[in-house]
């Protein structure tokens, strides 16, 4: 079941989820920030699921929207429409939580007409006419409160890809499973975006001859946890076979909220893929600060605010920032992306970093470990020149 739609690119319109082994360095200390949180994340109580406690009264937080809209955010369970406790129990009989995830193929022959799928009871393999397996593959994954039609995260990207290489383009739709308020919701709905996910790879091997380790996929925020979670599963298919797994996953400032202290298979982390990169830019707030990947680049430190995110309430520019950076180094080939190996962000301010920098936006580094730290412009073009960093060392 695969048709073909109208994907207009967003560009002209963009406003400028085995325990985590302990890291080499510990996790980069976040700035104190002048803005006071508008609802604390509620505290952990060790539960293994994306939910971290019960709430008696309705808990909420403000948080951005695929648009950088402020919006409310629903932090406790959805209520049932009925007595079942299981979460969808109170849906038809027939209801399939995973056609409500739609793919969306873009390659460089139809750089914005694409082709569409949804997975369903009446569809067991989608297709796709215009995938080849010869190309390698880029999966991309929006947050809470996004969606194809309108986001910015999920064309930039595109469009960046495309530019540099000859790819198949998947764009994963799960928003009728992440709508605002319900972030709770969309918290869990993680696991199904995940699974239709991992059943579009799998069945591209299949049908297809694709090579699973020939996907990269990349998610952000929410989305970070659903392609986490969809290389684990598909790893799992077929233990200690490196040709089950994926090849590469990127993280853009994963979700911290509800994810706190969420069991490393439900969530991103190190198993999930050959080699897993993780840019955190709103870390300590709406995004984590701990390492959770292979290599972890901390842009300006890392944390929220960042700069030139002027007033940033609720980190709606802080967040979004993870895919506004690593759309430009995927453009500029990693070129002004050097982002240097430190223990923390203060060595990197006084030129204390030693050893090999990891150029964030190239696919060639998938060897590198550890803690990375990356000095950006405090707006775009975030990549820093030549100049600029001889006259910041005039300076110090």
């Amino acid at each position: 079941m695969v048709s073909v739609v109208n994907e207009p690119s967003l560009l002209s319109s963009t406003p400028a989820s085995l325990l985590l082994p302990s890291p080499v360095h510990p996790s980069p200390r976040p700035r104190p920030s002048p803005y006071p949180h508008p609802y604390p994340p509620p505290p952990s109580q060790g539960r293994a699921h994306s939910q971290e406690a019960e709430f008696d009264e309705p808990a909420w937080m403000l948080m951005p929207d695929g648009l950088g809209n402020v919006r409310l955010a629903i932090l406790s369970p959805e209520p049932k429409a009925g007595p079942e406790d299981d979460y969808g129990a109170y849906y038809d009989d027939d209801y399939d939580p995973g056609s409500n995830v739609e793919f969306i193929l873009y390659t460089r022959e139809h750089p914005e007409v694409g082709e569409k799928g949804i997975y369903n009871s009446s569809c067991a393999s989608l297709g796709f006419s215009r995938f080849s397996p010869d190309r390698p593959s880029k999966i991309l994954v929006h947050g809470f409160g996004d969606a194809a039609r309108q986001s910015y995260m999920l064309p930039l990207l595109r469009d960046a890809f495309l530019s540099k290489g000859d790819y198949n383009i998947f764009l994963v739709d799960w928003s009728p499973l992440s709508m605002v308020p319900w972030y709770n919701s969309a918290a869990t709905n993680t696991e199904v975006a995940a699974m239709m996910t991992a059943k579009l790879v799998d069945d591209l091997e299949t049908t297809r001859g694709a090579k699973t380790s020939d996907f990269h996929l990349v998610g952000f925020s929410l989305g970070a946890h659903v392609v986490g979670i969809a290389g684990r599963i598909l790893a799992e298919r077929r233990p200690g076979d490196a040709g089950a797994r994926i090849r590469r996953i990127t993280g853009l400032d994963p979700a911290q909220v509800l994810f706190t202290s969420a069991e490393p298979s439900m969530r991103i982390d190190t198993s999930d893929a050959e080699f897993v990169e993780v840019v955190h830019t709103s870390g300590g707030y709406l995004g984590f600060m701990r390492p959770l990947g292979h290599v972890d680049v901390y842009p300006n430190g890392g944390a929220w605010p960042q700069p030139g995110c002027v007033l940033d309430f609720v980190a709606v520019c802080s967040h979004r920032r993870a895919y506004y950076i690593y759309s430009e180094a995927i453009l500029a080939g990693g070129e002004g992306f050097e982002a240097q190996p430190c223990a923390e962000w203060g060595n990197l301010e006084m030129g204390d970093c030693q050893g090999t920098s990891y150029r964030l936006g190239t696919e060639d580094q998938t060897s590198a470990r550890g803690i990375f730290f990356l000095d950006t412009n405090d707006e775009a073009p975030f990549a820093k020149t030549e100049d600029q960093y001889d006259e910041n060392a005039v300076r110090r």
